[in-house]
């Protein structure tokens, strides 16, 4: 009796996610994640980013849901490929922090929210070093993020991310980010907070080739902050 072909067929492999983010910002935020995907090799077909109309919590919660279900309608009837993850990428920067309404909203609907406290620039901040600072103005942090050195060029006039400076320092913000959380979020602590590296993991997740930039987790969706603190 011949030998099976234990080869993996092309068939076998793990069929990937479809991912939907939905943004507050209009520069920062779609640049960076565009970024990741490109270097993962990520198509814009399997990771789909787009601006927000709205810019509050509740309004962007409130359009990533709709969108969530008219994708349902059209999968339904075979007229687009159902989408298996939708997150909503937003900052609390100058707003009240009772979020706990949309939060509710959010977890109803089976979506996921990357907040980042004061801004998604605490995000940038961590490629370059741990920190639990608190900022009282995301003037401060964008200014932290210049005259430090880490990206000369950034400003409130240039918000544009420096993926050659950034991109390899993922690793690092990854684990400066998966710390603060288990020190600082999960023991009840406000700002400084981000779970833009949970939505990454969800993003390497779908690439061939992540396990040669960094090593991605398993998102586990009760470690955002959604879960957390609200």
């Amino acid at each position: 009796m011949g030998k099976r072909d234990l080869r993996r067929k092309p068939g076998n492999r793990p069929p990937k996610d479809r991912i939907y983010i939905l943004t507050e910002g209009e520069a920062t935020e779609i640049e960076y994640l565009k970024g990741i995907c490109a270097r993962l090799g990520l198509p814009k077909e399997l990771v789909i980013i787009k601006k927000a109309c709205n810019t509050d919590p509740k309004g962007i919660v409130d359009e990533l849901v709709s969108a969530k279900k008219q994708n349902a309608r059209l999968a339904k009837r075979g007229n687009d490929a159902l989408i298996d993850q939708w997150w909503a990428v937003f900052d609390t920067e100058g707003r009240p922090h009772d979020l706990s309404a949309v939060v509710q909203k959010a977890k109803d609907n089976r979506v996921y929210l990357a907040i980042s406290d004061p801004s998604f620039e605490f995000w940038l901040r961590l490629h370059f070093g741990y920190t639990t600072a608190s900022y009282d103005s995301v003037g401060k942090l964008i200014k932290e993020l210049r005259d430090s050195g880490y990206l000369p060029k950034y400003s409130e006039d240039n918000k544009h991310p420096d993926m050659d400076i950034l991109y390899p320092l993922l690793p690092q913000a990854m684990k400066n980010a998966r710390l603060l959380r288990a020190k600082h979020t999960q023991l009840g602590n406000d700002q400084p907070r981000t779970d833009c590296d949970l939505l990454i993991d969800a993003i390497a997740q779908q690439s061939r080739v992540s396990q040669l930039q960094f090593d991605p987790v398993v998102l586990v969706p009760e470690q955002l902050s959604m879960h957390i603190c609200y």
